[in-house]
């Protein structure tokens, strides 16, 4: 993940950058710590992506559940590597110059929920809670042209 340039090489093996892709990082960028870094990462692949293409996150979020950066806390006590939770603008951040789709950034239960679902709801997950993330996608292109996320 640190390098975006390896990533997009051995992606281009398979996928065809001239047609739109999707690049969907849930779970990952909270494992590249340094959030401008991240961000760096985040630039240098949507630089690569056409017109009409993706981007899907998905991180622990700093500033909606304080029991999410207690987990986050724990898990760098004990994991191997580390992960950083991510506050609201910082999720934002990752999408600017793009279209966001609806609901826009969101916790990720109130990512499209299904027809009469609670908004703000937190699904039971084998009898424990999961962490707050926050979650959006947005795409490369924007009603009026193409967007630059370089």
């Amino acid at each position: 993940m640190h390098d975006p340039a390896a990533i997009l090489a051995m992606a281009a093996r398979t996928l065809d950058f001239g047609q739109p892709v999707a690049f969907i990082m849930l779970g990952i960028l909270q494992f590249v710590v340094d959030y401008q870094r991240s961000l760096d990462v985040v630039r240098r692949l949507l630089a690569a992506a056409p017109s009409g293409s993706y981007l899907a996150i998905d991180v622990p979020a700093s500033d909606m559940d304080p029991a999410t950066l207690e987990a986050v806390r724990a898990w760098n006590r004990v994991g191997s590597a580390k992960i950083a939770a991510r506050s609201y603008a910082e999720v934002a951040g990752y999408f600017e110059k793009l279209e966001v789709l609806e609901p826009g950034v969101v916790m990720m239960n109130d990512w499209r929920p299904a027809p009469g679902s609670p908004a703000g709801v937190r699904a039971r997950v084998g009898g424990r809670r999961p962490q707050a993330m926050i979650n959006s996608i947005g795409s490369c292109w924007s009603t009026s042209g193409r967007s630059d996320p370089a």
